[in-house]
């Protein structure tokens, strides 16, 4: 009988072990509902569209940097008349950007954006440049009926 009764109790932990790994297993190996995919995909979904600077902020105070743009296109082609660190408009012909998690980078680029806030009608990016640290706020222009 003290036989019978922990062989049954045996078999019911292998059970639930082998359910329990299994569960784990299929998670571990499904990333179609990763919350890090769903982010990254939804960040690069709001992005798309042409938006405006509404703020700037050089080491948290108020700058005034001029009025730029920064386009956004489906396929990742990043354009903006945004200055680099050299003060060039390296973004005014285009260039593949990358988004992963919450930065954007370029494939020919150094530069790196972080994603700080994105929504549907605003965007606030940060960036790191010559020891300074600058953050953008655009709002997005709205698309023009076709």
């Amino acid at each position: 009988m003290k036989f019978q009764f922990i062989s049954s109790i045996t078999i019911i932990a292998a059970l639930v072990w082998v359910s329990c790994g299994n569960s784990e297993t299929n998670s571990d190996n499904d990333n179609s509902d990763s919350p890090l995919t769903e982010a990254t995909t939804d960040a690069a979904d709001l992005l798309v569209g042409n938006w405006t600077l509404a703020e700037a902020r050089r080491s948290g105070t108020t700058a005034d940097i001029g009025d730029f743009f920064l386009t956004f296109t489906a396929d990742h082609t990043f354009k903006s008349d945004l200055f680099d660190e050299n003060q060039a408009k390296p973004y005014l012909d285009g260039v593949k950007a990358i988004v992963e998690d919450d930065n954007i980078s370029f494939e020919t680029l150094p530069q790196n954006y972080v994603i700080e806030q994105v929504s549907d009608s605003m965007l606030v990016l940060s960036i790191e440049l010559k020891n300074f640290p600058f953050e953008l706020t655009f709002k997005k222009v709205p698309s023009m009926p076709e």
